[in-house]
């Protein structure tokens, strides 16, 4: 009985065995083979794969475009640069004023402290700038036409310039200009060229060093606007702003030096203390020490200026005074009115009274045209010129 039973057992295990190994091959097959339900599920997750990498890709692309555009990823984006309308007690240092006859913006200038530069800040750091003026006039007694600028409806003054400029960062860098109008390429005018060649570097303390032939800085400049090859120092702290040079007067083989201490006032006023020395102090006449007080306020709607000189030499003393109150709040209009009065008792600076009113509309962000009338020593002065910078 126990025999039968055994067999019976044996029997039933050896037809399972074999159905289990028969199914095994069956799947194994399959799984050679492939089947229907692996078939299906390769191409979903290829499908997912494509959509990933597309997406993938076009995150990479789309980050390469706006690194070749203008605008760059906050992690290597570069820091702003600082523009000279801030605060007027820094504004931007005298090398980097292109292309602009900014007379505040040099004697203001202080030099940015070397912590504030940041690396890769300058994104353009060769530049060409101009400043060109075209026009008509009477000042010089006929009509005729000036490509210059026309200052206090006296004379040409501002002179049209082309510049080279260059910069490392907002303290460091070269500029060399050169006159194009008749004050620097009429006859006999060839040595006053260049009008500028600086090179601006920072210093300890915050400060920096121009080297050259550059703007001195004496008041607003509204007088004393020349160009003298010599060595400034400039610095700001707080509200309070320092430029001295150290410059050499060919014609006169003697050195001169000029100073000036700004201060703001709140938000809206700007006082400036100026001294200078040296035989030719004052365009190479033979007054040899001058001091000078120059206010701005901001009225809220205009803006009011002044400016007065006092020089002294052996022949006499001369005498310099100007206001000026300029509409600034009107759009693409600018208006102002203006009185100039300066006397020489050396007689080499001659003298002049005005009064003056005079217009500016800019046309764009480069090109704007001026019309003026003065009152000058009892004649009537016109001109209309245009002004282009860039």
């Amino acid at each position: 009985m126990k025999n039968a039973i055994r067999s019976i057992e044996y029997s039933v295990v050896r037809r399972t065995s074999r159905r289990l190994c028969g199914l095994s091959a069956g799947l194994l097959t399959l799984s050679l083979l492939g089947s229907p339900y692996r078939a299906q599920a390769i191409p979903v997750r290829a499908e997912e794969g494509k959509a990933a990498n597309a997406s993938s890709e076009s995150k990479v692309s789309s980050t390469a475009a706006s690194m070749s555009s203008d605008e760059t990823p906050e992690a290597v984006k570069p820091a702003p640069i600082k523009s000279d309308a801030a605060a007027p007690a820094v504004p931007v240092p005298v090398a980097f004023s292109a292309g602009t006859n900014a007379k505040p913006a040099v004697v203001d200038a202080a030099a940015k402290a070397p912590a504030e530069v940041k690396p890769h800040g300058i994104r353009n750091p060769l530049t060409f700038g101009g400043d060109l003026y075209f026009g008509g006039t009477n000042a010089t007694g006929v009509r005729a036409r000036n490509n210059d600028g026309i200052w206090a409806g006296y004379s040409s003054a501002l002179p049209s310039l082309l510049s080279v400029n260059w910069r490392q960062d907002e303290v460091r860098g070269m500029r060399v200009s050169l006159g194009v109008g008749d004050m620097f390429t009429s006859s006999n005018t060839l040595l006053r060229q260049p009008l500028e060649a600086t090179y601006q570097f920072p210093t300890t303390g915050n400060g920096s060093m121009t080297v050259g032939k550059f703007y001195v800085p004496f008041a607003t400049q509204e007088w004393e606007y020349e160009t003298k090859y010599g060595m400034m120092f400039q610095k700001a702290h707080g509200a309070t702003s320092f430029a001295g040079s150290v410059n050499y007067n060919f014609k006169r083989q003697t050195p001169n030096i000029y100073l000036r201490i700004g201060r703001q006032f709140g938000a809206r006023t700007a006082v400036g203390l100026s001294a200078g020395g040296g035989r030719g102090v004052f365009s190479d006449s033979s007054h040899t020490m001058a001091v000078g007080l120059d206010v701005a306020h901001d009225i809220g709607r205009a803006q009011f200026s002044m400016e007065y000189n006092l020089a002294k030499g052996a022949k006499g003393a001369f005498q310099f005074v100007y206001g000026k109150l300029t509409l600034t709040k009107l759009g693409r209009y600018t208006p102002y009115v203006g009185a100039y009065y300066w006397h020489d008792s050396a007689q080499e600076l001659g003298q002049y009274h005005s009064l003056l009113a005079g217009l500016s509309y800019k046309i764009s962000s480069h090109v704007s045209v001026e019309g003026g009338y003065a009152r000058g020593n009892t004649r009537n002065i016109f001109w209309m010129q245009s002004h282009v910078t860039f």
